[in-house]
């Protein structure tokens, strides 16, 4: 039919910098370099319902916060082999988005606010948030997401001694993500923490409704236990000298109610000088400490924890303190029990 057609264009490597205008005006954000490259269709059934698909590609991004001069993400090359936007149906579908070597920073404040807080530029003529769960009116189906040799730059400035880590060659995948199904995503991610340790993360996850949803297995192996002095200190009043880590933590969350298991195995554990904390929580902790090694100098604790997400004085650092302190308290009153 003559009202039947089919349009085709195609970009490359537009530099993303010409956006910086219009993105100043919306968020702190710097977009440093980054390529856009693209092929479009464009077509119109014999119904008039219009179609674009495509490709998008984009190459060495790089966004920056303008409020601190950092950088605050990235990557080397982002790709979709292939989207459709059927306009009348309101459905977005996107096939696998890959990322490879991406870059992302994230950090607590002295203040316990984010460097993602206060992103966004307010201005006098924007609305409330309506609360609609994302993705609300529109269907949109993701095919998965892929990451290569990830890096993530993490730190925490709020406590009493300052903490940050690295974890790189991040790589994984995630799988389907549809806003109309309530079929969770599974997750498999996996990556090196600062020299020697091992961060792996596997479960499954409703994206859009973590709380209504998410069985999540984390494993840390063979971290350093000085490393994290700063917690230490923040919660005990103690630095940590020597001492490895390992970790498995299973979080389980349905409609809001959680049921955690931290099991956690800690090698020769030193315990180091006594550092002045507001918020540490007094305890005998050489002797529980000296009372929970066996022969070989290894804890071996099994720390079960549960909560209800729904309730807005929720917090999990507390509910899992509350649990450590328990354990100390029994330990050290009854040992042998």
């Amino acid at each position: 039919a003559s009202d039947v057609y089919k349009r085709q264009a195609g970009i490359s490597d537009i530099p993303l910098t010409i956006a910086q205008p219009y993105i100043q005006q919306y968020a702190s954000l710097l977009i440093g370099d980054g390529l856009l490259s693209s092929q479009l269709e464009l077509s119109r059934s014999a119904d008039k319902a219009f179609k674009l698909g495509g490709s998008i590609a984009v190459a060495g991004l790089l966004v920056s916060d303008t409020r601190s001069d950092e950088k605050l993400l990235g990557w080397s090359q982002f790709d979709i082999d292939r989207f459709e936007w059927a306009v009348d149906r309101k459905n977005i579908e996107l096939s696998l988005l890959s990322f490879e070597q991406p870059y992302g920073r994230f950090r607590v404040n002295k203040d316990r606010t984010t460097n993602l807080s206060g992103l966004a530029v307010a201005s006098p003529g924007d609305a409330e948030p309506s609360g609609d769960q994302p993705g609300s009116g529109i269907d949109l189906i993701i095919g998965g997401i892929g990451v290569k040799d990830g890096e993530l730059d993490f730190s925490d400035l709020s406590l009493p001694l300052q903490f940050a880590t690295k974890i790189s060659d991040l790589d994984g995948s995630i799988s389907t993500i549809d806003t109309s199904s309530s079929e969770p995503a599974n997750i498999r991610l996996e990556g090196q923490v600062d020299e020697f340790g091992l961060a792996r993360i596997e479960g499954t996850m409703s994206v859009f409704d973590p709380i209504g949803h998410s069985d999540v297995s984390v494993e840390f192996r063979n971290l350093m236990m000085s490393s994290l002095s700063p917690y230490s200190a923040e919660f005990a009043g103690r630095e940590i000298d020597e001492g490895k880590l390992d970790l498995d933590l299973n979080y389980v969350i349905q409609q809001g109610k959680l049921q955690g298991q931290n099991d956690i195995i800690l090698s020769d554990l030193v315990l180091g000088a006594e550092v002045d904390s507001p918020d540490a929580v007094s305890l005998p902790l050489g002797l529980a400490v000296a009372l929970l090694k066996d022969a070989n100098g290894v804890i071996d604790i099994d720390l079960p924890v549960e909560g209800d997400i729904n309730d807005p004085e929720f917090r999990i650092g507390g509910i899992v303190m509350k649990a450590i302190v328990g354990l100390i308290t029994k330990v050290v009153t009854a040992p042998f029990r």
